[in-house]
């Protein structure tokens, strides 16, 4: 309601389900790998795999309503997210387990900080105060839980900063 009128609220839902569906793609990057060590082909395959995967889940829940239709592409892409580590696992020899461990301390940090700001997001207040208080309070706490379970790419982030700013302190130009 802050940035979009009173009419939009009703497509909240669907931005959320999308948000959902969307986390999955950074999975993508076993289909770069596939790419990188000359399976073109089974990358195209599993491509064409998750297409139709996308399509009979899509058709399926087309006469169950726009809810349960954008929801589907969830569970669809969960599923072909799901088929294309397995097969990329086998074929890059990364364990399944290995993308569980890698993947599992992310997925837990997300979603405590994401409990954290959707519970402000329930206390009484205006929304300006509470958008400001849901991002400082999600930037902090995410980056304290990196910081506590010592991600590396949080250490990047912080290198990254660091370098840029003497970089430029030295030399304004």
């Amino acid at each position: 309601r802050l940035l979009l009128t009173d009419k939009w609220v009703a497509s909240v839902p669907f931005l959320q389900l999308t948000a959902l569906a969307c986390m999955l793609w950074p999975f993508s990057v076993f289909l770069h790998a596939i790419n990188a060590i000359g399976k073109s082909g089974l990358s195209l395959r599993l491509n064409i795999f998750a297409k139709v995967i996308d399509l009979a889940v899509m058709a399926i829940s087309y006469w169950f309503g726009i809810y349960i239709f954008i929801g589907s592409t969830l569970v669809s892409s969960f599923i072909t997210t799901v088929i294309t580590v397995a097969v990329a696992s086998r074929v890059i020899g990364f364990k399944s387990i290995r993308v569980l461990r890698v993947v599992l301390p992310t997925l837990i940090v997300s979603l405590v900080m994401g409990g954290v700001v959707y519970g402000i997001g329930l206390l009484p207040m205006t929304l300006v105060l509470k958008l400001l208080v849901q991002l400082s309070v999600g930037i902090g706490v995410y980056a304290l839980l990196t910081w506590g379970f010592k991600f590396y790419s949080l250490n990047f982030v912080i290198f990254y900063i660091r370098g840029k700013f003497s970089k430029r302190w030295m030399n304004p130009f």
